[in-house]
């Protein structure tokens, strides 16, 4: 060990699991290399610089001017992040992530998974089953949770509320109050308008349009279905053979 009076970054220690906290640190370990302040590192095959921190390996924890980075086969630069592995988790600000499943974009981020895609800020993403945690969002895995704003999205058989979302699951697609959703059994709450069955299209907070069978559709201005000819009937139509138009 180096002298006490010797600075921190002359201290050179050997071991199979290194730790380092302190400015201007070198440590070589277990294939441990790490230099500059602010860092702090735990785990094999791990390289750290300054700062701005630069991590290769697997199993590594770096702590830096942004960055906070667990999984294998990572990497990670500074405050502007990039991250490339498999099992990522990364914390930061105006992040750029590419893993087994996903791809983080910004304060504004863009998430692509096994089966999802998102869209917020200050996101978290971890492996091919994603999670994001943000200002505005929460994903979950191939059965989808969203948490945003105005948002709550549940897997492939959907719950949306709010406005301004966009989902993409296993069979639904969402957007914003004036809400779009395509897909199988589908649940939307949005600005006036209750939807509930399968193969539903939803538009508008005043003009709703509805195709396909077993719907239910409640709206502040869409109180009743109608057709070409003024007939009033219910949304649940038992034949599920007709489209029937809400005005």
């Amino acid at each position: 060990m180096a002298a006490p009076d010797q600075p921190l970054w002359a201290w050179l220690g050997r071991g199979a699991w290194c730790l380092v906290l302190g400015a201007r640190c070198l440590v070589l370990g277990a294939r441990c290399l790490v230099l500059g302040a602010w860092c702090l590192v735990l785990g094999a095959w791990c390289l750290v610089l300054g700062a701005w921190c630069l991590v290769l390996g697997a199993w590594c924890l770096v702590l830096g001017a942004w960055c906070l980075v667990l999984g294998a086969w990572c990497l990670v630069l500074g405050a502007w992040c990039l991250v490339l592995g498999a099992w990522c988790l990364v914390l930061g600000a105006w992040c750029l992530v590419l893993g087994a499943w996903c791809l983080v974009l910004g304060a504004w981020c863009l998430v692509l998974g096994a089966w999802c895609l998102v869209l917020g800020a200050w996101c978290l993403v971890l492996g091919a089953w994603c999670l994001v945690l943000g200002a505005w969002c929460l994903v979950l895995g191939a059965w989808c949770l969203v948490l945003g704003a105005w948002c709550l999205v549940l897997g492939a058989w959907c719950l949306v509320l709010g406005a301004w979302c966009l989902v993409l699951g296993a069979w639904c697609l969402v957007l914003g109050a004036w809400c779009l959703v395509l897909g199988a059994w589908c649940l939307v709450l949005g600005a006036w308008c209750l939807v509930l069955g399968a193969w539903c299209l939803v538009l508008g907070a005043w003009w709703c349009l509805v195709l396909g069978a077993w719907c239910l559709v409640l709206g502040e201005t869409c109180p009743k279905m109608t057709l070409g000819n003024g007939y009033l009937g219910s949304c649940i139509d038992e034949e599920r053979s007709k489209m029937r138009y809400l005005v």
